[in-house]
């Protein structure tokens, strides 16, 4: 059985080693332009990923601002309401 393997992967060898002759320089030149524009094709979508990572990461911060600035103006109005409150009873 492996020498009946072995004999058809020689075959495809020699099946890709045919075909690839057949391709004429032309050929061979279109097909590494398109690969290498898709290529920088991936290279621009990986830029433009972490682009919108970091504005992701920027808002993430930008909203643990504004969370903590409400907690703090919440805390404040409560005190403020308590001491009206207080001198009220007084």
């Amino acid at each position: 059985m492996t020498h009946d393997v072995l004999r058809n992967l020689l075959g495809l060898k020699l099946d890709m080693t045919g075909y690839a002759s057949l391709l004429d320089n032309q050929q061979v030149q279109n097909i590494t332009k398109k690969a290498q524009l898709h290529d920088a094709g991936v290279e621009n979508m990986d830029m433009e990923v972490c682009n919108l990572k970091k504005q992701l990461s920027l808002l993430r911060r930008e909203k643990g601002f504004t969370n903590s600035c409400t907690s703090r103006i919440v805390s404040y109005i409560k005190g403020h309401y308590k001491k009206n409150r207080m001198t009220q009873r007084f």
